[in-house]
């Protein structure tokens, strides 16, 4: 499929009629007293967000922020790809590639769009089978796939040369297209660096400060993952909930938001913020295809990190709220460091979470290599 303009995103008064319907006739779980938060998704908030869902979300803005901008679609290998194009006011603009991760979506990058566009071309891609890129049609579609996939959309729009920055599998995605096409990219800004510490005296040269966010990840990982084991093995048994109640996938996708956030929910994110992300999943069916990623990339026995030092000029944000938080002597070992900033506040979605401190040092980052 050559590259071709997307139709404009529509929420139709049906679609509304049907959400509505699923959340009015949804069969709510019982949840022990005094216990919100404990065992999963608090059935309180979700009940708020839920009702908020129907009776006060926006749908047209939701339609508004994603029909402002030119919109293509594009297929390469059989991987069909969407992205949102921003284009700058400044003549000498250089390309920038914004990638998000899950459960995230374009909608992740709403809010640092205007402060990035001053400087930069954007190409805002949906992740082959998350939201407008539609689900995935074969197996097959990985990281490794993904990067190329990502490339080709880049080259196919005229950028031969291009900045990237993500976090999450948009950080892996990265990570792999710095790996297999270094000579694409300008510069690569990550919030979440995937690289491996190191098998022997992993400590070494980390200073207190990152001591405790490799603790604080180490008991991520023992109580956190929970959702990665069920999506890397059987994540079809789970859509089945979650792609036909609504009340299920908010559920799935709240807690996420919760736990991975710095700070109360409530107060990090608007339920508006929120309930743009989780309608993309809804309206575009691909709950299902976005968890099978998590297949796709834990399945293959392949590390899906890079394995060989990669020369790309690189620079991360050390947000203190990151889940998969690295050390600057483990990036080193892969990344060439150029530019690491500590973060105030802010966790795994930092460009929703914190839009202007993400934006800033991403450009602070990118005006360094000359753009």
């Amino acid at each position: 499929m050559p590259l071709r303009d997307m139709q404009p995103f529509e929420i139709r008064p049906e679609m509304i009629d049907d959400l509505c319907l699923r959340l009015t006739l949804t069969r709510w779980p019982d949840q022990l007293p005094d216990m919100p938060w404990v065992l999963g998704s608090d059935i309180d908030y979700v009940r708020e967000i839920c009702e908020y869902w129907c009776d006060e979300f926006d749908f047209a803005l939701l339609e508004q922020k994603i029909n402002g901008h030119r919109n293509v679609i594009a297929e390469f290998d059989g991987i069909r790809v969407h992205a949102m194009l921003v284009d700058s006011p400044n003549p000498n603009a250089t390309p920038l590639m914004l990638m998000h991760g899950w459960p995230g979506s374009v909608a992740e990058m709403f809010d640092v769009i205007e402060p990035l566009r001053a400087q930069h071309q954007l190409i805002i891609p949906s992740i082959p089978g998350y939201g407008f890129s539609g689900p995935t049609t074969k197996y097959g579609v990985g990281i490794f796939e993904i990067a190329d996939t990502y490339v080709a959309l880049m080259n196919s729009l005229g950028h031969e040369k291009f900045f990237i920055a993500g976090g999450d599998w948009g950080a892996i995605i990265a990570g792999q297209m710095c790996a297999r096409h270094p000579k694409s990219i300008i510069g690569h800004h990550s919030t979440m660096l995937p690289v491996f510490p190191p098998a022997e005296n992993m400590m070494d040269g980390v200073g207190e400060a990152e001591g405790k966010l490799v603790e604080r990840a180490s008991l991520f990982r023992l109580t956190g993952t929970g959702y990665q084991a069920i999506q890397s093995t059987k994540p079809q048994s789970l859509a089945y909930a979650l792609t036909d109640s609504p009340a299920g996938l908010a559920g799935w996708i709240l807690e996420k938001f919760k736990e991975w956030s710095y700070g109360d929910v409530r107060e990090v994110f608007t339920k508006q913020r929120l309930l743009e992300n989780i309608s993309i999943y809804w309206f575009t069916g691909t709950i299902n295809s976005s968890m099978r990623l998590y297949h796709e990339a834990m399945g293959r026995g392949v590390p899906i990190f890079p394995m060989e030092k990669i020369d790309v000029p690189t620079g991360h944000a050390q947000f203190p709220g990151e889940i998969y938080p690295t050390t600057r002597v483990w990036a080193e070992r892969v990344f060439n460091i150029v530019h690491w900033n500590v973060m105030e506040k802010g966790g795994h979605f930092a460009a929703m979470e914190e839009p202007q401190a993400y934006a800033t040092d991403l450009l602070q980052f990118t005006a360094s290599l000359g753009a």
